[in-house]
């Protein structure tokens, strides 16, 4: 069984790009050699005002992979300290769902 595991973050407009840039260059390309890591999405909107929202899908073999990847409490979000810093905001927990269905690439 296959999960996505949703996490979502806000940064400041002028700090967005900057947050982005360090997600998909080391952080995600980081994830990549961890046990059970299939692949991940990041997603943007405008938020309204100032912000801008990021939502992040990683996707799982299982939850006992992600415990490898967040430790013995999987919904706690892990975020590397450099990516904290370029954002206001963020979910203190992620979300698991379990993939039912699928299409397309």
């Amino acid at each position: 069984m296959a999960v996505s595991r949703v996490w979502r973050g806000w940064a400041a407009r002028a700090r967005a790009s900057e947050y982005e840039s360090l997600v998909a260059g080391e952080v995600l390309p980081a994830m990549e050699g961890l046990a059970g890591f299939r692949g991940a999405t990041l997603l943007r909107r405008e938020a309204g005002g100032d912000e801008v929202e990021f939502l992040v899908v990683t996707e799982w073999d299982s939850v006992e992979a992600i415990r490898g990847f967040a430790g013995a409490e999987p919904e706690r979000a892990t975020i590397p300290p450099r990516a904290a810093a370029l954002l206001r905001r963020y979910d203190e927990r992620a979300a698991h769902y379990e993939r039912v269905w699928g299409a397309g690439g």
